[in-house]
């Protein structure tokens, strides 16, 4: 299979405190007429270690990868990391210092919010002038304006100027553009980490269409579980250079190691005080005040080991005067992967516990014995009912952080494709 992509030593340099060179228009306007057609960069890269001048800032060192058509590459690594320099050369929104970048195909790419639009002109008019910058002809964007709208779901500020629209609605624009004009390759920087959950999930969706379809996919994403469900191959960068170019599941997983090791969770979510509430309905005579993790000790946790011991910590508070007398409390957890899928869920009615008494304020606990959760970022969705009534239920951001472990006592973790969970069994030939 031919190569959709190929990058020989590319390097990138900024010069701290430095707007830009006076040649910078010259350059880009020398990257845009080339096309597609291989570049060529002769400068000198210092070798790693070796001392840079004191304003210079080397993003990206000779970083060299192909990528095949039809492939699905996820780009890793901390903050700083150099993965969206990396992109942004790919797309040709800046110039490579060295290096040699060969592209076969219509790249389309989703960036920083609004990269590519023009904030002066409406909605419509940057769908058509995104479509022309693609190579589409504007009867090919008019085809599928209609569907770009519809997905966007922004029909009523299509004719309004992108300046006033809000940064959710640029994602929801930009992505719905780049998903919809059918680029055969599609560079996507943290799309999954923007906008609502619901429009999320819209555009996982897509992207399992665009998987399936066979398009070429560049993924830069912070969550090991969408780089694992989405990706076959992943590339880390660790300060600007290529740490591990292999395949998915292996890759992603060393990442969680070390980002363990280093005491900084995959996702770069800091242990939280306090939780990051989607949803909330219910009575509200009762709230649910806090969420989290924590082990046996009663310690809260950043990131859990799948089949290690662990606890949903509920801290919940009466908030109204009323005379409840609390006979029947039911509380109930559901924990939902990265495609808001529900995985599996518990309540005190299925384990047969009352948990009474239950006073004014106080504190749940959901035990695990054995956490069956397949490496990844997950949400839950807690709730507490009182006498019948549904006080409080809310859905939490992805506070559950599940790094990998030895469920099975064998080494070896199952993949997603053949279960969501961990199940204890056993198998026997008589």
């Amino acid at each position: 299979m031919s190569n959709a992509i190929s990058v020989q030593n590319i390097s990138k340099l900024y010069r701290l405190g430095e707007l830009g060179r006076k040649t910078a228009f010259r350059d880009l306007g020398g990257w845009v007429s080339r096309g597609f057609r291989p570049q060529n960069y002769e400068s000198s890269v210092p070798a790693a270690g070796v001392e840079s001048a004191n304003d210079e800032f080397w993003a990206l060192r000779n970083v060299s990868f192909d990528i095949k058509h039809g492939e699905t590459v996820g780009v890793i690594g901390r903050n700083g990391a150099g993965k969206s320099t990396l992109l942004k050369i790919l797309s040709r929104i800046t110039i490579p210092t060295t290096g040699r970048i060969s592209i076969t195909g219509r790249m389309g790419s989703l960036l920083e919010v609004g990269t590519g639009f023009h904030p002066e002109l409406s909605g419509r008019d940057n769908v058509y002038l995104n479509g022309v910058i693609l190579g589409m002809s504007r009867d090919e964007v008019r085809k599928r304006f209609d569907e770009i709208v519809d997905f966007s779901e922004l029909e009523q500020f299509i004719d309004t100027p992108v300046k006033r629209y809000s940064s959710g609605m640029r994602v929801r624009l930009a992505f719905s553009v780049a998903a919809l004009l059918e680029p055969e390759i599609l560079l996507l920087d943290e799309v999954l980490a923007v906008g609502d959950m619901r429009f999320q999930n819209k555009c996982l969706k897509r992207i399992q269409e665009l998987v399936a379809s066979g398009r070429t996919i560049i993924l830069v994403a912070h969550s090991m579980g969408a780089i694992v469900n989405f990706c076959d191959r992943v590339i880390w960068l660790d300060k600007g250079e290529v740490k591990f170019d292999g395949e998915a599941e292996v890759g992603a997983e060393q990442y969680r190691k070390e980002m363990v090791s280093i005491g900084t969770p995959p996702s770069s979510v800091e242990e939280k005080k306090e939780i990051h509430i989607a949803e909330r309905t219910g009575a509200g005579d009762y709230h649910i005040q806090h969420v989290s993790i924590v082990n046996d000790q009663g310690k809260t946790l950043s990131t859990v080991e799948c089949g290690s011991s662990c606890a949903i910590k509920i801290d919940y508070k009466k908030m109204s005067n009323t005379s409840i007398q609390p006979q029947n409390v039911i509380a109930a957890v559901i924990v939902h992967g990265e495609q808001s899928e529900r995985v599996f869920g518990s309540t005190n009615t299925f384990t047969g516990e009352k948990l009474l008494p239950f006073g004014n304020e106080g504190t749940l606990y959901c035990k695990i014995p054995r956490l069956p959760l397949l490496p990844g970022d997950y949400s839950l969705r807690v709730g507490i009912k009182v006498n019948g009534t549904l006080m409080d239920k809310i859905l939490t951001g992805r506070i559950l952080q599940v790094r990998g472990g030895d469920f099975f006592g064998s080494g070896r973790m199952p993949n997603r494709e053949v279960t969501p969970v961990c199940v204890p069994t056993s198998w026997v030939n008589v």
